[in-house]
């Protein structure tokens, strides 16, 4: 099915109508969302011809190396860039039943937000994906709170800790030459 549709878009961007095996995948930037807990694209995708990049979900939890997965898909051949797609939401409790008995009422913190970006990005990771729990529901004053500990008004979380950081991972990664680098575990 999700070769169907990759081949839909393909040819429907093209103006095309046929479903025919034959879809120019040139003029689509196409991945594939895999399901989560470190479930990388690469293990149903690689290979496809419409597969751009991989990406990666490690999910929200405390316990997390997606600088393995990251350093796994950048190895695959063909070589294709590799994107942490979902990671630790800040201020989420975590998805992980086993850690929510161990750490009752425990929250996804900044700390933790940081070290799955930089993680990511400098075992090979070609950009991050930076989330909020509250960013997920669109809290809005006044609300009960949602799963997973989705509980503060969404424009408050934009000045979250962990999102006003990612900056300086940016300015860190841009202040060096895109040339000549590799990942470093």
């Amino acid at each position: 099915m999700t070769r169907a549709l990759a081949e839909c878009i393909a040819d429907g961007i093209a103006g095309m109508r046929s479903f025919d095996g034959e879809a120019d995948y040139r003029h689509v930037l196409m991945s594939y969302h895999p399901p989560g807990g470190g479930q990388p694209s690469s293990k149903y995708f690689h290979e496809e011809p419409w597969l751009d990049f991989n990406m990666i979900q490690t999910t929200t939890r405390f316990r997390f190396f997606n600088y393995k997965q990251v350093l796994a898909d950048y190895l695959k051949e063909p070589a294709k860039p590799v994107l942490d797609g979902e990671v630790a939401y800040e201020y989420s409790y975590s998805l992980n039943r086993r850690e929510r008995e161990r750490f009752p009422g425990r929250r996804i913190s900044a700390w933790d937000v940081r070290r799955g970006a930089y993680w990511n990005v400098f075992s090979g990771g070609f950009g991050h994906t930076y989330g909020h729990r509250s960013f997920i529901g669109w809290v809005r004053t006044g609300e009960p709170s949602l799963r997973w500990g989705a509980d503060k008004p969404w424009f408050e979380a934009l000045d979250a800790e962990g999102a006003t950081q990612m900056k300086w991972l940016r300015r860190l990664a841009e202040s060096r030459p895109m040339e000549g680098r590799a990942p470093d575990q």
